[in-house]
């Protein structure tokens, strides 16, 4: 009985102090991507994060975002913030307002933007992974492929 009682006693403060524990929470911050290389072949690689259900939902929202920030932001340098990568679009609101409907398609899920970004050239172990109780963030590494990009706007009219 005095045996039973004591691994009880113990098993009771091992869930008192694990369950007093800090439990980590993420501010609900956005972070601005950031151009980390570029290449000859008109390829952008951006680092930035991805909001969703779960990860899958987190890295293609990730894409999302790196197309979106390359047609209508500037995206900066690490090293050096004065530097900038141009926009594709130069007035970010009206370039998406006056095409709304087709950018909406372009970005649906699993839409038409797949084919200009690739997740596979980041190297291993790079994405970082936080779960909170209603999203998880993967900050993670996309290539984006400007020149095609620009030139099937072009193709569809968008771009002149």
């Amino acid at each position: 009985m005095n045996k039973l009682f004591c691994q009880l006693s113990v098993l009771l403060m091992v869930v008192f102090f694990s369950s007093c524990s800090t439990h980590k929470t993420i501010a609900y911050s956005k972070s601005e991507p950031v151009c980390i290389a570029s290449e000859l072949d008109g390829s952008y690689t951006l680092r930035l994060e991805g909001r969703g259900r779960n990860a899958a939902d987190a890295y293609e929202e990730a894409g999302k975002q790196a197309v979106y920030a390359v047609l209508f932001t500037d995206v900066s340098w690490p090293d050096s913030p004065n530097k900038r990568i141009d926009p594709v679009f130069y007035m970010k609101q009206r370039g998406y307002e006056v095409n709304k409907a087709y950018f909406d398609a372009f970005f649906q899920k699993n839409g038409e933007y797949t084919k200009y970004i690739s997740m596979k050239e980041k190297r291993i172990l790079t994405s970082i992974y936080t779960r909170t109780n209603s999203q998880v963030v993967c900050r993670t590494t996309v290539c984006v492929f400007v020149s095609q990009l620009r030139q099937h706007l072009v193709e569809d009219g968008i771009l002149k």
